[in-house]
């Protein structure tokens, strides 16, 4: 019947230089030596007749299993893991969205820079999750600023721009599966898709009263007009109302179209053209030739005046 070999004394510490390495060791007793290493991530050791197990650096918070056999073939195994305390810690962003017309760039503001241990770095990440853990990362960089990439962004979509600290991946990136990762809780951003607005065509008519056409793009539009004369739209906040006007004359109509603060606007111009009037006709018949002829006068409109061939009888 042979002892078993046990382990005693373990101890365990932290690289104090990041944390993110741990070393482990414990002494070997009873049993028979010499000791022979099955598995595990270290090397044994023989010092004045005292036997031991000194780990190789460890990933912090990695497992490991060890299993130690004396010279009849007993053996032992364990178990553990470490968690060192992180020595670095996020920053802050500001809090107010960034708001943005079209494809253009938002500059995110970081309030406070955190801190990081020895062999960190850290970067902007545009991401997609609200709160202290990433979403999908759309886009990385040192500066903080971003612009709108159609490939894999959608307008009127919140995003949000991080300050993240973590471990140097060996590009001068952060390696987001550093288990000491930091993110700061990320300022959120919206692009908004700039309007395009048209007006429709220039235009003139009889009377005095028309139709508008505008071709709508995005947002909500709305017909004014900045003249003094008094008009009247029929429905100002769609596409094609009627407007009225009291005077003849040109008017300058402008359709603006409004999508969360992005604006753009364009204008037509319409002409109200009085139409002619006849006054004081008369006939007079040639009883000779029985014919007869018409006369009367033409007032309003714009002369000259032209006769409609189709009007003769």
């Amino acid at each position: 019947f042979n002892e078993t070999p046990e382990a005693l004394m373990y101890s365990d510490t932290c690289d104090l230089n990041t944390n993110n390495h741990y070393y482990f060791n414990f002494v070997i007793e009873k049993g028979t030596p010499p000791y022979n290493l099955v598995s595990g991530p270290g090397t044994i050791n023989e010092n004045n007749g005292v036997w031991t197990f000194d780990s190789d650096q460890m990933a912090n918070g990695s497992m490991w299993t060890v299993t130690v056999q004396d010279s009849f073939g007993c053996e032992f195994s364990l178990s553990g893991q470490k968690q060192c305390d992180c020595f670095n810690g996020p920053g802050d962003m500001a809090d107010e969205e960034i708001e943005i017309c079209g494809p253009n760039c938002a500059q995110s503001t970081l309030l406070n820079a955190g801190i990081q241990d020895a062999n960190d770095t850290a970067e902007y990440i545009l991401h997609t999750q609200n709160g202290t853990v990433l979403g999908t990362i759309l886009e990385r960089n040192k500066t903080g600023e971003f612009c709108f990439d159609a490939a894999n962004m959608t307008y009127n979509t919140t995003y949000y721009i991080s300050w993240v600290i973590g471990n140097d991946d060996g590009t001068g990136s952060v390696d987001i599966t550093d288990i000491c990762l930091q993110v700061a809780d990320g300022q959120p951003v919206v692009w908004y898709e700039q309007p395009v607005a048209d007006a429709g065509s220039d235009d003139e008519i009889c009377g005095l009263s028309i139709d508008l056409l505008a071709n709508p793009s995005v947002g909500v539009g709305t017909w004014v007009y900045r003249g003094s004369e008094n008009v009247m739209f029929s429905e100002p906040n769609t596409a094609g109302p009627t407007v009225t006007v009291e005077n003849y004359g040109t008017y300058i109509f402008t359709w603006i179209e409004d999508n969360n603060g992005c604006i753009d606007s364009a204008s037509v111009t319409i002409n109200f053209n009085e139409s002619p009037a006849l006054r004081s006709a008369e006939s007079i018949c040639d009883f000779i030739t029985f014919q007869y002829v018409v006369s009367f006068e033409i007032v309003g409109g714009t002369p000259p005046y032209m006769l409609d061939p189709s009007s003769l009888g």
